[in-house]
């Protein structure tokens, strides 16, 4: 197959093509027989199990890195088509977002110093008053004594889908029959454990200004956190990027639970806690990638951190030397889930019971999703 293999995908991009040059006339092409269809499904039988075989052995930012291309991946990056921000490999986020979320970091961060100066302050105090020892005036200076927090009580709710209900359009020709087959896969299984539901709209409803998710062939494998929706082109939606090698279960469904208003399980707030981050090990450029995020930001609703969990990055995620950058704590959970990490298939169970949490979902859920549209058809 590797010896034919340029030509015969010639061949079947050329039948594609007759296929959606008839769609729009109405009418059929000769010169392209029938036996050309069978071929080319064999073809791309053929090529989909080599990409899922090499896909099984890859944590999911692998995947995600490998059809990002190189240098797009682990840096932040501005992206001016999107007026957003590229962040952690495949997160966009609005300028005014991605802002506010690296002020309430730094403000975390100051309030954890302040607490370590407070330490300080009285562990000073306990040497001075019994071994009448004076360090050098220090004068530490902040306001009424205590960081500012109005913002610490900042909820997202503002960033959640109405009713829990997201509309999709699939934008493009690019997108094969099998392909939207597998993403539905991962869109069933998403409402089988949840109360989200989602809606195929079509161009006409969009330009009704009908908020919703537009789906885009194009490099990489990018969505936004939460409802994020902008006026463009006549409608009112945000994009999600699907590159040919994102067109998986798995890494849509990782792309869509981004759209519910998920981060990625290795920046919760607690992290550190579960798992120790190796930052020598990480090229420069993608340090940003390892910051906690606030609890300002995040709130994990009291649901435990899941190494199990379809956001939770691999071992080796961000790796200049493939050695390990994040890796499970304490030595327990090292042997039991360093190989495991960013290797989830699906949505998992504390998945499911956060985003349960955030959209008030009646529990238990019914045995079956009550979605008007489900089993989703894309």
């Amino acid at each position: 197959m590797a010896g034919t293999s340029t030509g015969y995908e010639y061949c079947c991009n050329i039948y594609w093509v007759r296929g959606s040059l008839e769609h729009l006339l109405g009418t059929s092409i000769a010169g392209i027989s029938t036996g050309h269809e069978y071929r080319c499904n064999i073809y791309y039988w053929i090529l989909d199990r080599r990409r899922a075989g090499r896909q099984s052995h890859q944590s999911i930012d692998e995947v995600i890195e490998d059809a990002s291309g190189p240098g797009t991946f682990a840096s932040a990056t501005f992206l001016p088509d999107q007026g957003a921000i590229a962040y952690e490999g495949d997160m966009l986020m609005r300028v005014p977002q991605f802002t506010e979320m690296q002020q309430d970091a730094a403000a975390e961060a100051i309030v954890h110093s302040m607490s370590l100066v407070r330490v300080a302050q009285a562990l000073d105090e306990a040497i001075q008053k019994h071994f009448h020892f004076h360090w050098p005036e220090v004068h530490l200076h902040h306001h009424n004594g205590h960081i500012r927090r109005e913002r610490a009580a900042r909820r997202t709710e503002t960033r959640y889908w109405p009713d829990g209900v997201i509309p999709l359009r699939i934008s493009g020709r690019g997108f094969r029959s099998r392909e939207k087959r597998r993403m539905a896969i991962g869109l069933n299984q998403i409402s089988e454990k949840t109360c989200i539901c989602f809606r195929r709209i079509s161009r006409s409803a969009a330009r009704r200004k009908v908020p919703h998710v537009r789906v885009l062939e194009g490099r990489g494998c990018r969505s936004y956190v939460g409802m994020s929706v902008r006026e463009q082109h006549s409608t009112l939606s945000q994009d999600m990027i699907l590159g040919k090698r994102c067109r998986t279960s798995t890494v849509f469904s990782h792309e869509i639970l981004h759209v519910i208003g998920l981060f990625h399980e290795h920046s919760r707030p607690d992290r550190d806690k579960y798992v120790e981050i190796l930052p020598q090990n990480a090229a420069n450029t993608s340090l940003i990638n390892f910051r906690r995020i606030s609890s300002r930001a995040i709130n994990t609703r009291g649901v435990g951190y899941d190494y199990l969990s379809i956001m939770h990055y691999g071992s080796r995620a961000f790796s200049k030397n493939g050695d390990f950058t994040i890796v499970p704590r304490p030595d327990t959970h090292r042997k039991q889930y360093l190989n495991r990490i960013g290797r989830a298939r699906r949505i998992s169970e504390k998945d499911a019971a956060v985003i349960n949490l955030m959209y008030n979902c009646t529990m238990p859920r019914p045995s079956k999703p009550t979605c008007s549209k489900y089993p989703y058809r894309l």
